[in-house]
């Protein structure tokens, strides 16, 4: 097995001139106001050199006291001066200019957005000097609800991924703000993010070495998962399991820049003899990014085989303590255990040995938003795998997220092979696509998986619980990518057979309007579309379907006619409704006197909407006691008019109106010239031919066919 040692990697500059000023208030016998970096082993270190923690009302007056790397709030100093302490400043340069950024934008009357984690304390002393202004948030989703002035200046926490904060930035960007962006994460950390992203790409498995509280630590944990490489982060070479490395060719090593450099040491030599713990034989090789282990000063390699004697003395210690302390236990075991007892951190489990597992949250689940009491309750069982024995305190470590993680990848792989959909919870979005929790093992979900469209903010998902395929397994890398994409258009596959089986003309369903057309409507019957023609929308006249219908609106439809072969569906609104001339007999009777509106004139007469789908003919003759010479001269579309019914025929949907019968006849007015006999006759003789002419027009528009029409053209065609 080769090891790759990243580089750049481990302690940055900031850290290093933290831990000096730490040494020397541990020679004063001093005081640290919490931890001075994110990692066990360096504070145990300079706690047994003479460094004390203690909370800062316990200080005594006139101590020296650190202040540590992620700085302090204004309250901390001003205490501490009246106090006439000696303070030794540790914060880091980048943590300052933060600070500096966002009281000079707080001072300008700017909205200041720092992303990163409230929590943290460097971004609660940044928030304390902003005297509570800044908002903080991880992503751009939280920024939904809140009332934002329009002057924003958008900082970083300074271990932050570049990606997130871009995206707050971008958000902002669109929301019509003037949005001032100012990066202020630390370089040492984009560095050792960069390299990360190269080296996991490069490698069978990730072995990630840092504090578990340290936030620079899990981001770098999170790049070289965003790549579904195998990754597992540990503080110490103790933490190491044998079964991470079974038929791995190439394992990759990065520190946080709160780890020291004897710690990845430890970690390497721990790795290399790994080939004498997994059953295949492997090459074993230590490979630095920027230089071969060849050229290690022979320094180096003295220190090196120091530390690898220390390395086998603790692990034949080790051995004989376990012995002693704990039946039948060894790393990478699989135990079960009854929870009794559950904290914010972690919970205790009992698995019948002389001292308690623990199990931290970070290996209860993939999901650090949930918190342990959700996850389990005292007096569930449990599975978990060990993962290390501290006998000088008689602790066992355990994960019950790598225990799941195990059934997983098994479950996993038979759900790929039978085609199942699976339900998984998107845990958080990171570069080229998101991670999904999904039977407790991390996968990876590619950007263009996400969704049938593309997805401009992806941690808009976060926290969703959507199903997926499983696209592809690597089994040596323990690699997962899966697809909500393909999820959705299986099942969107399966309801649209649903439908298709189950159309039969005749019958009425339920759809909903998609898209609007001049000829017609397309209506979503169940992931089949299904087209109402322009004539088929209602009873009454429309001219366009967007008089009628709505894209979105639901309707209920008739099914006319299912063609599979061509996947086409013929649908209609009014007859899902009902003829209303099979009712119009029980609403009129001849010689009833009605309200109606001019739907449209001819030359014949006008036709009047008396009820919705129920139009009459007004023929010319009954428009009014007056000689009327054009439809248009006595009525127009759109008005309101009252007419008398004369006759009803429902079977041939006819009804005859009459609107001059309406109203009263007005009183005749007196003749004055008698024409001649002669004239009188040629007078009646034209008005009874405009009269034929006009009656013979009303006939024969009834009677005109598509091959009077048409005749011609078609004679042509052929």
């Amino acid at each position: 097995m080769r090891v790759i040692v990243a580089e750049p990697t481990g302690m940055c500059a900031g850290v290093k001139r933290a831990l000096d000023m730490a040494e020397m208030v541990a020679g004063c016998k001093g005081y640290s106001l919490g931890p001075v970096v994110h990692n066990p082993q360096v504070v145990a270190r300079l706690a047994h050199t003479g460094l004390k923690q203690a909370a800062l009302s316990d200080v005594p007056p006139q101590s020296s006291v650190l202040i540590r790397s992620h700085g302090a709030g204004p309250e901390v100093y001003k205490e501490l001066q009246q106090k006439d302490c000696a303070i030794i400043d540790a914060t880091c340069p980048h943590v300052l200019r933060l600070q500096r950024a966002a009281v000079e934008a707080v001072a300008e009357g700017k909205q200041v957005v720092i992303v990163g984690s409230r929590s943290h304390p460097e971004i609660d002393a940044v928030v304390r000097h902003t005297e509570g202004q800044a908002i903080v948030v991880k992503q751009p989703g939280e920024l939904y609800e809140i009332v934002l002035k329009d002057q924003i200046v958008v900082l970083a926490q300074t271990t932050t991924p570049r990606p997130a904060w871009q995206t707050v930035v971008e958000y902002l960007q669109t929301q019509g703000k003037e949005v001032t962006p100012i990066e202020t994460i630390c370089t040492a950390t984009q560095e050792r993010q960069s390299v990360t992203y190269e080296l996991a790409k490069q490698v069978d498995i990730m072995v990630i070495v840092g504090g578990n509280n340290s936030a620079n630590t899990r981001n770098l944990t999170a790049v070289s998962e965003s790549l579904g490489t195998p990754t597992y982060q540990v503080e110490t070479p103790d933490e190491l399991a044998p079964a991470w490395f079974t038929n791995v060719q190439v394992a990759g090593v990065v520190a946080g820049a709160s780890t020291p450099e004897w710690i990845i040491k430890e970690v390497v030599v721990a790795m290399e003899n790994m080939e004498n713990k997994v059953p295949k034989e492997q090459d074993a090789a230590v490979e630095n990014t920027t230089a071969p282990v060849e050229e290690k000063t022979t320094e180096g390699e003295e220190t090196l085989a120091a530390v690898e004697k220390t390395i086998t003395a603790v692990e034949e210690t080790t051995a004989a303590t376990e012995s002693t302390h704990f039946t039948n236990l060894k790393r990478g075991q699989v135990v079960e255990g009854k929870v009794v007892s559950i904290d914010a951190e972690g919970v205790n489990v009992d698995i019948g040995q002389k001292s308690e597992g623990y199990i931290s949250k970070a290996e209860l689940t993939n999901d650090p938003s949930v918190a342990p009491a959700e996850i389990c309750q005292v007096g569930d069982v449990l599975n978990a795998v060990v993962l290390r024995i501290d006998n000088k305190e008689e602790k066992i470590f355990l994960s019950k997220r790598r225990a799941q993680e195990e059934e997983g990848m098994k479950n996993l792989a038979v759900a790929r092979d039978e085609g199942r959909i699976l339900q998984g919870k998107i845990v958080e979005a990171v570069k080229g696509g998101v991670m999904v929790d999904v039977l407790g093992v991390k996968a990876f979900m590619p950007a263009s998986h996400v969704d049938l469209r593309y997805v401009p903010d992806l941690t808009a998902f976060v926290g969703q619980t959507v199903s997926v395929i499983v696209k592809e397994i690597e089994e040596a890398r323990r690699r997962v990518v899966v697809s909500r994409k393909e999820a959705i258009e299986r099942k969107s596959e399966e309801i649209k057979q649903q439908t298709w089986d189950g159309l039969v003309p005749g019958e009425l369903r339920d759809g909903v309007v998609q898209r609007l057309t001049d000829f017609g409507a397309f209506v979503d019957l169940g992931g089949v579309d299904g087209l109402v023609h322009v004539s088929e929308i209602s009873w009454q006249r429309v001219a366009h379907p967007s008089e009628a219908l709505t894209e979105g609106q639901n309707v209920k439809v008739k099914i006319l006619g299912v063609d599979r072969e061509k996947g086409r569906v013929s649908l209609s609104i009014k007859q899902g409704e009902g003829d209303p001339w099979s009712k119009v007999g029980n609403m009129f009777v001849p010689g009833q006197v009605v309200p109606g509106k001019v739907v449209r004139t001819a030359s014949f007469g006008a036709f009047v909407e008396i009820a919705p789908g129920i139009e009459g003919l007004v023929h010319i003759s009954q428009l009014s006691y007056d000689r009327v010479e054009k439809t248009e001269d006595a009525v127009n579309p759109g008005e309101e008019v009252t007419v008398k019914i004369l006759s009803i025929v429902p079977e041939d949907h006819r009804v005859s109106l009459s609107i001059k019968d309406a109203s009263e006849r007005p009183p005749q007015r007196e003749r004055t010239d008698r024409p001649e006999r002669g004239e009188r006759d040629r007078g009646d003789r034209g008005d009874r031919r405009q009269r034929d002419d006009r009656n013979h027009s009303y006939r024969e528009e009834s009677k005109v066919t598509l091959g009077d029409k048409f005749g011609d053209l078609l004679k042509d065609k052929k």
